[in-house]
């Protein structure tokens, strides 16, 4: 019950789905690794989350310097809510010069999970930040809830 008064209490926005509501829900998120977690994952801290979804790094694999690869970004929908199918779940990057950003694409693999695939390539050896915006919106039967947290993630480059 506590869950769903805080769920209440944060109201809802529309976002593109046929599911009602008008107030927008407000409470900032922060992508950073631990900050504004509700709950650790069995593979540690959410990238993002609030009472209606998550975000967890799916996998991350080994990069090579000049060579793409993918990191993958899992979607859960949380608290009742189904993932917007209507909205353009996606991923914005923030341009950095030794981290490219070649494609994103998002794939729902359940009304409650989805995964945003992200193919980067390095341009030299070390650690690199893949910075952007993860914009989501997930709805139940009665509305739908828009975010945009910032994700803030270290890409290991050989």
């Amino acid at each position: 019950m506590r869950g769903l008064t805080l769920f209440v209490a944060l109201g809802s926005i529309v976002g593109g789905c046929h599911c009602g509501g008008s107030t927008p829900s407000g409470a900032p998120t922060t992508g950073a690794p631990g900050k504004g977690a509700k709950a650790e994952s069995p593979s540690g801290p959410p990238l993002a989350s609030k009472e209606f979804y998550r975000l967890d790094l799916a996998g991350q694999p080994a990069c090579t310097t000049g060579k793409p690869c993918d990191v993958t970004i899992a979607l859960t929908a949380l608290g009742g809510h189904h993932i917007n199918t209507e909205y353009p779940t996606k991923f914005v990057p923030v341009p950095t010069g030794d981290l490219g950003v070649d494609s994103t694409k998002f794939t729902v693999e359940s009304q409650t999970r989805g995964v945003m695939s992200i193919r980067v390539t390095p341009a030299s050896a070390g650690t690199h930040m893949l910075n952007g915006q993860f914009k989501l919106g997930v709805c139940t039967d009665d509305k739908c809830e828009i975010d945009g947290p910032t994700i803030e993630l270290p890409i290991q480059s050989l």
